[in-house]
């Protein structure tokens, strides 16, 4: 899908939802609108790739079962462990392959500032990924803490 389906797709939505636009943010729902049909149109191409590579190279040799299944529930926890806009702006850079720059203008604020929120929950993920129990170890790491709903680990540097 090119650009001029993208812009007819998103027209065709505000045509049919007219009546649900808020007044005096038409432009604000036009560019969410827009937002939504490129992330869409982003996450399918990425499948159909992974799809593809996969087709043409299958894995050698897989892993077991339960180690799948224990790292992809890792990754799944750790990202529920996240706030919405962590996570977001995560999901953003590793699965839909965004710049800071693309995320930033996605979400309507500077570069600067993707950036920054972007470090900040690759912290965040590798915390809590760090302070998930593994298969051979049930119990986590003795920095790990409960803090706001979610799992983190604190530096240890000899000031607390």
């Amino acid at each position: 899908m090119d650009a001029d389906d993208l812009i007819t797709d998103g027209f065709t939505i505000a045509w049919m939802k007219r009546s649900k636009i808020p007044p005096d943010f038409e432009t604000a729902w036009l560019i969410a609108v827009a937002r939504n049909l490129v992330m869409s149109q982003r996450a399918k191409g990425l499948r159909r790739a992974a799809l593809e590579h996969l087709t043409r190279h299958p894995p050698r040799h897989a892993d077991s079962a339960e180690a799948a299944a224990i790292t992809d529930l890792g990754a799944r926890d750790a990202l529920l462990g996240m706030s919405d806009s962590e996570r977001e702006v995560l999901l953003m850079s590793a699965w839909e392959n965004l710049s800071n720059r693309e995320i930033a203008i996605a979400l309507g604020i500077s570069e600067n500032t993707a950036a920054v929120r972007l470090s900040r929950a690759k912290k965040t993920f590798v915390d809590l990924i760090r302070c998930l129990p593994t298969p051979v170890r049930t119990d986590t790491h003795a920095e790990c803490t409960e803090v706001g709903g979610g799992t983190t680990q604190e530096a240890r540097n000899g000031d607390n």
